[in-house]
């Protein structure tokens, strides 16, 4: 198993991110999102976990241990998804064969080409001629063929199209579930987060403010915004609706579940309009 025990921890890093007395069990296999206003939140969290920022109070410890206990070495523990290792003018197949060598955890040669095959990245090429979308997968493979207990992933996978952010998710929480590893995921798209992780976390300016288990992923959360009055709120909220605005004339809710089993509730002849939004990091906050 792999874990991240969080025990009232505060800390404050320079990109002005701050935690404050957060408490939280992060075990595998899973994956885990974080909703936040903070876009460098994450970035801070893998800074702290593989021993490179400090703690201002309380204990953070990885699977029992202490990140300060790593040394050098936090990040061959904790795999922070980034391009660094991609050097433009080596051959894909080039880089990923340098990789199997070097990591004793590796998974085969043969396995390896299963992976990429799957993402669709092509392995006789050098990494600079990739495209964006195949040079985000190679990223995001890299650690999977690495086999790292813990990876790390930011929002800068929302520039996946919608058919690689279906291999790369699917991809990752396979993977977690088949090596008993932990993924951490930050996005600004609340339906990627809802569609893929197990659990999410909210945090408002440093605050944990609620958690989230995902059973199921088989809806979305949408804002619906009633103009107009007669709107029974009460009813909503037993069907799934958390009311984030209410006005003498208009009522903004997030839904979650089956838009359909709403609509009854809106057919009121003294409402006059009604809108179904996507929701945002805001709204998610708002309501947990």
């Amino acid at each position: 198993m792999a874990e991240i025990i969080a025990d009232g921890v505060s800390l404050a890093a320079q990109n002005g991110t701050r935690l404050t007395d957060a408490n939280f069990e992060w075990r595998s296999p899973n994956l885990i999102a974080l909703c936040s206003n903070d876009s460098e939140l994450l970035v801070t969290i893998t800074a702290a976990v593989s021993g490179q920022l400090p703690l201002g109070e309380g204990q953070l410890t990885v699977d029992g241990r202490e990140p300060s206990s790593f040394g050098r070495h936090g990040d061959q523990v904790i795999a922070w998804v980034t391009d660094r290792s991609m050097k433009p003018r080596l051959r894909v197949d080039k880089l990923i064969s340098r990789l199997l060598k070097r990591e004793s955890r590796a998974v085969s040669e043969q396995q390896a080409q299963a992976i990429l095959t799957e993402l669709g990245i092509p392995t006789t090429v050098r990494c600079r001629d990739l495209d964006e979308q195949q040079h985000l997968l190679l990223e995001l493979a890299l650690p999977v063929l690495a086999k790292r207990r813990f990876i790390m992933c930011d929002q800068r996978f929302d520039k996946l199209e919608s058919a690689n952010v279906t291999r790369a998710w699917s991809l990752l929480r396979d993977y977690s579930r088949k090596t008993n590893s932990l993924v951490m995921m930050a996005s600004d798209d609340v339906t990627t987060m809802l569609k893929w992780a197990d659990a999410i976390y909210y945090f408002d300016r440093g605050h944990l403010t609620s958690t989230r288990q995902l059973p199921t992923h088989d809806s979305s959360d949408c804002v619906v915004t009633v103009t107009g009055t007669g709107f029974p709120a009460e009813t909503a909220e037993k069907l799934g609706a958390q009311m984030l605005e209410e006005a003498p004339n208009e009522t903004r809710m997030l839904f979650s579940g089956n838009i359909q089993a709403l609509l009854p509730l809106l057919e009121q002849n003294t409402i006059t309009d009604v809108r179904i939004t996507d929701a945002s990091i805001k709204d998610e906050l708002m309501a947990y």
